[in-house]
């Protein structure tokens, strides 16, 4: 047909833009919203990729976004594009310092430490950035230190700048703090792009352990001493190498144990064990002495005494034969024991045998005829150390005749005494005995 001829023809004019999105494509930070928003167009319908249903919709996720704007019979379509910006990805090794356990840092399988240790983070910064850069293409802050509760732990945290300390986090573990997982969030900021990411770790306060291996102590040379820690929980370690509960020691020196709680925290001491000498007593070698004799044995000068007759005294004096020991104690507290033997001499033989050879006349034979020195006494001012003497009384009397008998060797005595009666001495006996004249006769009843 030639135009104008035959049918009528309507065409509708689409006023719709074909770029109809307000925006070119986007790239934004991980975790960011993009508010994108198309043209406004009266009486138009909008329907989004995503479902919205309006001229602005809201995007959360990277990826290719569309719009279908219609109206009447018209229709349009655009597209956006929204990528991520590459963010720092930084994380972190365990510091210098680090008094604990290092595992996954998360809630679930936080890191270990024990309450008043200390611990410290490095950062490793991806390739491409390093410590250095600090400040100039990224930054760092810690953003939330917190406990389990959600409210700040009394535990300390100390960031680090890098350049300075190298890029660390240090924590002093507060024992207020024990049973809780403390968690701390550290944003790290791309300073070319503007993006922010978050380190996040976690890490549990353990309770210390606690050793006490007591006061240091003081034995006596030959005792033991056992060193008790009483009631703990975890692993002993002796520096004799030993894991028993307690140690028992003899010897003087410095002990140390080392506790390892189940958590892993370490807690030492040390314990100093003092051994002092016994008492140096000595009562000298065994005795023999004289029957009838005593002794005077000393133990010494020391701070009491038990002797086993039941004296305490420092000097005893024993008469009798037998065995005497004592034990001493000492300043320290120490004892020890000395003994020693007395015995009895053999004692000479005193007895005696009075002979009267004649009237008034005496001859004493002893029954020790050897060994020994005599000494006779007459009861009447004479003496005589001979063997056997002969003596003659001068007048009637009882005489108490006594011989002491001295062994030679060792100094010992005895002494017997014998009763004499002289009764039958006429005067004429003494006179003619000791050739007497008297005139007149004293001995006649007349002169």
């Amino acid at each position: 047909y030639a135009f104008g001829e035959g049918e009528d023809y309507f065409i509708d004019i689409c006023d719709l833009p074909v770029n109809s999105i307000l925006a070119d494509n986007e790239a934004v930070c991980i975790g960011s919203n993009v508010n994108v928003s198309a043209i406004n167009i009266a009486g138009a319908s909008y329907i989004w990729s995503n479902g919205d249903q309006t001229a602005n919709t809201t995007i959360n996720a990277p990826g290719m976004y569309y719009v279908d704007i219609t109206k009447a019979t018209c229709a349009v379509k655009d597209s956006i594009l929204v990528v991520y910006k590459d963010p720092i990805s930084i994380s972190l090794s365990q510091g210098p310092v680090f008094e604990g356990v290092f595992n996954a840092g998360t809630p679930a399988n936080p890191d270990e430490i024990c309450a008043e240790s200390n611990l410290s983070y490095q950062f490793n910064p991806p390739f491409g950035l390093n410590n250095a850069d600090f400040g100039n293409t990224w930054f760092a802050i810690v953003e939330s230190f917190t406990n389990n509760q959600g409210n700040a732990p009394a535990s300390v945290i100390n960031f680090m700048a890098p350049g300075t300390s190298d890029g660390m986090i240090a924590f002093s573990a507060n024992s207020a703090d024990a049973g809780s997982v403390l968690t701390y969030n550290i944003k790290i900021r791309n300073l070319i792009t503007g993006c922010d990411s978050v380190i996040t770790r976690s890490f549990r306060v353990n309770e210390n352990a606690v050793l006490d291996l007591g006061q240091d102590e003081a034995i006596c040379n030959g005792e033991s001493f056992v060193i008790d820690p009483g009631n703990i929980t975890g692993t002993i370690l002796w520096s004799d190498g030993s894991n028993n509960p307690t140690l028992n020691v003899t010897n003087a020196g410095t002990y140390f144990a080392t506790l390892t709680s189940p958590s892993g925290c370490i807690a030492s001491d040390t314990f100093v064990l003092t051994v002092n000498a016994l008492p140096v007593v000595n009562l000298g070698a065994d005795q023999a002495i004289c029957v009838g004799s005593s002794t005077t044995i000393d133990a010494g000068n020391f701070v009491s005494y038990d002797w086993n007759d039941g004296s305490t005294d420092r000097i005893i004096d024993v008469d009798q034969a037998g065995n005497y020991s004592v034990t001493v104690t000492d300043l320290n507290g120490c004892e020890n024991t000395d003994d020693i033997n007395i015995s009895f001499l053999a004692q000479p033989n005193s007895n005696f045998t009075i002979n009267v050879p004649s009237t008034a006349t005496i001859q004493l034979v002893p029954a020790a005829t050897s060994g020994v020195s005599y000494f006779w006494n007459f009861d009447n001012g004479f003496l005589s150390t001979q063997q056997s003497p002969v003596f003659t009384y001068n007048s009637n009397n009882a005489y108490d005749i006594v011989l002491i008998v001295t062994d030679s060797l060792t100094g010992c005595s005895d002494t017997t005494a014998q009763v004499f009666n002289l009764t039958n001495v006429s005067k004429d006996q003494i006179a003619n005995k000791f050739g007497l004249k008297v005139y007149p006769n004293p001995f006649q009843s007349s002169a």
